[in-house]
């Protein structure tokens, strides 16, 4: 903001019109930021995250469905062999019996194989796209909070700037009025001065209030476009990490799916 001298002012613009700073503003690519990288890629995840949760919940019920057979096929192999312990086959019936242990091997291989494949289903695909998923959900609902709560802040920072230059642009006009006022009665009443000097002395102590005042407001014109700038450059600052992370959660989940196959 521009300080406006002693006893005049205005800047730029007409004769008696403040001049008004615009608002801190952003740069292209954190307009980009706020507006189009950081929306965009939040969908893109969340729509990811949802895909993969779809997905555990298939990799959930395909391992328990592997693991009932498994062991259900294991529990079978068991009752038949606990059932044939007692009888002892014929010399001609060796050829079938040696068949029927080799399938009863393989069968109880195939059990094993079921319940080993629900396992690494479990162990590398559904836990660890259900860990994944927590963390994002949490990680995703602090860091949305805190960005909520700065672009507030810089709300607020922008209102109370706002407002501050408008108490600036009204104490700068109160002032100009003084300083006309005052031009003025000096003009028409130089001759006479020695007889109006108690009146004069009262003027110009109104002059001297009017220009503290618009000094004040003036500083704290300044102090508030510090808070504004301040509060727009944390939002920033959050809005990238956020972005990081986003990007981080999408290629966890590439690997995890590639490292599942």
């Amino acid at each position: 903001s521009s300080k406006i001298g002693r006893f005049g002012g205005g800047g730029r613009g007409g004769e008696g019109e403040p001049r008004r700073a615009p608002m801190p503003r952003r740069s292209p690519e954190k307009m980009r930021l706020l507006t189009q990288d950081l929306p965009d890629t939040e969908r893109d995840v969340e729509a990811q995250m949802q895909m993969c949760q779809a997905l555990g919940q298939v990799a959930g019920s395909v391992a328990e469905l592997l693991s009932g057979a498994g062991v259900g096929v294991q529990r079978a192999v068991a009752a038949f062999s606990v059932a044939g312990m007692g009888a002892r086959p014929r010399p001609e019936d060796a050829a079938v019996a040696k068949g029927g242990s080799a399938l009863l091997g393989a069968c109880k291989a195939l059990g094993e194989v079921l319940v080993g494949l629900a396992s690494a289903l479990t162990g590398h695909v559904l836990t660890p796209m259900e860990e994944m998923q927590r963390t994002f959900e949490k990680q995703h609902a602090r860091e949305r909070a805190e960005l909520q709560k700065l672009e507030h802040q810089e709300s607020l920072c922008n209102n109370a700037l706002r407002e501050s230059r408008e108490r600036k642009d009204k104490v700068t006009g109160e002032l100009q009025e003084k300083v006309k006022e005052r031009d003025k009665k000096g003009k028409s009443k130089a001759p006479l001065l020695w007889l109006i000097k108690p009146a004069v002395s009262k003027s110009e102590s109104k002059l001297q209030n009017a220009a503290h005042a618009q000094s004040a407001a003036v500083e704290d014109v300044a102090f508030c476009e510090d808070q504004a700038t301040a509060a727009q450059e944390e939002r920033d600052t959050r809005a990238l990490a956020f972005l990081e992370l986003l990007r981080e959660v999408r290629g966890t989940r590439a690997r995890l799916l590639r490292g599942s196959l």
